[in-house]
């Protein structure tokens, strides 16, 4: 299911929003979802250190990124 909506994703915000980068932020222990983003060339562009809070504790979010423009594909 997520690989449908990343695609969908990446077709939409170039072909008809002009969309040339996508950003987003998954929790340090989600490696799943940071193979899926990495399949899908998202790079790891950085780690912002305690910066999200859930389940009595705070986590590491992993900033990640992806070009659509022209030669980034």
């Amino acid at each position: 299911m997520g690989q449908q909506l990343l695609t969908h994703l990446f077709k939409l915000c170039k072909n008809e929003l002009g969309i040339t980068r996508i950003e987003l932020e998954v929790p340090a222990d989600n490696t799943g979802a940071q193979k899926l983003y990495v399949r899908n060339g998202f790079v790891a562009e950085g780690v912002k250190k305690s910066a999200a809070y859930g389940n009595g504790a705070y986590f590491d979010v992993i900033v990640m990124a992806k070009c659509l423009g022209v030669g980034h594909e």
